[in-house]
């Protein structure tokens, strides 16, 4: 009321986000609402690129970028640092996920067979329900599994592939700090945290 007009105002930004259509009735013309100020794209030239956006704010390759103002020829100088903390933290759920696998498979290694709990004869099983049954039946699989050379070459397997070299790249899990912990550890691996931070900060 106090310009005295009537504005409509896309909810979006950018080039041609507004059309009258009136379909031949002149309503808009009736109103007055004659004249459209077009959006326009946002342009820009980034690493020797040009290129358009619909909005000031967009992501490339994972760096979000937020534009001010006008810097006409002026070039601008964008200085990106290495998210440390996501890559550190992705390094340890992997550790942390082939920790969870060596115990699995260290512990079924190790487990003790209960010769208490023989496989069931069928009349056995007549006189039991299938709840008793079906305990019965997990304690007598206890053990069956304790020194597996199958897996006992997979445990070697894991290992080994962790710390054989890979061409072209030097050193090894031990140069960032990621080591394997005392023998009765079994294989498991630990984290120098502060060694680990270093070296991605230093080459990512």
């Amino acid at each position: 009321s106090f310009t005295d007009k009537f504005t409509l105002m896309s909810k979006s930004t950018g080039a041609g986000t507004i059309t009258l259509d009136d379909n031949g009735s002149n309503f808009f013309k009736n109103i007055r609402i004659e004249t459209i100020e077009a959006g326009t794209d946002a342009v820009f030239e980034l690493d020797g690129l040009l290129a358009t956006r619909r909005t000031n704010t967009f992501t490339v390759d994972g760096v979000t970028y937020n534009l001010l103002g006008v810097s006409k020829e002026e070039k601008v100088t964008i200085n990106l640092q290495q998210d440390t903390d996501a890559i550190f933290n992705s390094i340890k759920e992997f550790v942390d996920k082939y920790n969870e696998i060596l115990e699995t498979i260290n512990n079924k290694l190790s487990e003790k067979y209960d010769r208490n709990y023989p496989p069931l004869t069928s009349d056995q099983k007549e006189g039991l329900s299938e709840d008793e049954i079906k305990r019965w039946e997990e304690k007598a699989k206890t053990g069956l599994l304790r020194n597996d050379s199958t897996l006992q070459n997979l445990v070697s397997t894991l290992r080994r592939a962790l710390y054989d070299t890979i061409e072209g790249v030097s050193g090894g899990l031990y140069s960032i700090g990621i080591t394997t912990g005392s023998y009765t550890d079994k294989g498991k691996l630990t984290i120098d945290e502060n060694k680990l931070r270093e070296a991605i900060k230093n080459n990512p």
